[in-house]
C-alpha cells in the first residue's frame, strides 16, 4: 500500500487513486474508442480527444496512458494535468448521508471489536462509506478486486499489508491499497479511529488480525 503523509502529495495521490478506480466507469461508457494509429484517443459522449507523440506531464493517472504511439492528451488546444480530460458526465449527489433514521451499521463476523458505518453510495461497482474503529478494533485480512482508498477524518489507527509492518495513520492520512494486495486496518490501542473508505470491486475475506499480530502495531 502507500501511505501518503505530505500535503504536497496528497492532490496527485487523489487525482491517481480516483483516475484508477474511475477507469472501469470510463471505459465502459458507449462512445468510448481508442485508436492505435489514428489521431482519436477516445471520444466520450461525443467528446473528440486527441493525442500527439509528445511526452505528457505531471500526470500519473492510468486515464492518462494513452494507447500505442501516442503519449499526449490534449482536449481543446491544452494538456489537462489532473485527469488529462474534462468531460460532462450525469452525477449522483448524496446529501445528508447520515439522514434522521438513518441508523449506522454494526460490522460483524469480519471484524474484531465494535465498529460501526455510515454507507453513503453504493453503485456501478464501487461503495464509498465512513466508518468508525473503537480503539483496538480492526478488520480480518481482506482483499479489494480494484483496490481502496482510506482517508482518515478522525483519531488515529493502523494499517498493515501482508508480510510487512504495522503503519500509525492519523488524521489528514490517505492510504491507498492497490487492488489483489491483503491488508487489515483499525483503531489505535487508545483512540477511535473513523476513516471514509472508497472501494472498488468485490471483496475477499481471510482470517482475523490476530492478538499477537496486532501487538505488534508499536
Amino acid at each position: 500500500m502507500r501511505l501518503i503523509k505530505s500535503s504536497k502529495e496528497t492532490t496527485g495521490a487523489i487525482a491517481f487513486s480516483i483516475g484508477y478506480l474511475l477507469q472501469p466507469v470510463l471505459t465502459s461508457i458507449p462512445n468510448v474508442r481508442y485508436t492505435v494509429n489514428g489521431e482519436t484517443v477516445r471520444k466520450i459522449c461525443g467528446v473528440r480527444i486527441k493525442s500527439t507523440r509528445a511526452a505528457l506531464p505531471g500526470c500519473r493517472s492510468p486515464l492518462c496512458t494513452p494507447p500505442p504511439n501516442s503519449s499526449k492528451i490534449v482536449f481543446k488546444g491544452r494538456v489537462q494535468k489532473l485527469f488529462a480530460f474534462s468531460v460532462t458526465m450525469p452525477m449522483t449527489i448524496v446529501r445528508n448521508s447520515h439522514a434522521e433514521g438513518k441508523d449506522s451499521i454494526r460490522f460483524g463476523p469480519t471484524f474484531t471489536g465494535d465498529v460501526w458505518a455510515d454507507p453513503i453510495i453504493a453503485q456501478e461497482g464501487f461503495a464509498v462509506m465512513n466508518v468508525m474503529f473503537t480503539p483496538c478494533a480492526r478488520t480480518h485480512w481482506h482483499t479489494h478486486e480494484g483496490g481502496q482508498l482510506l482517508i482518515v477524518k478522525v483519531g488515529s489507527g493502523w494499517v498493515c499489508d501482508k508480510g510487512g509492518e504495522p503503519q500509525r495513520i492519523n488524521v489528514g492520512d490517505i492510504i491507498w491499497c492497490p487492488a489483489g494486495t491483503t491488508h487489515w486496518h483499525g483503531g489505535d490501542k487508545g483512540s477511535c479511529m473513523m476513516h471514509t473508505a472508497i472501494t472498488h470491486g468485490a471483496m475477499t475475506w481471510g482470517d482475523p488480525v490476530s492478538d499477537e499480530e496486532y501487538s505488534k502495531a508499536k
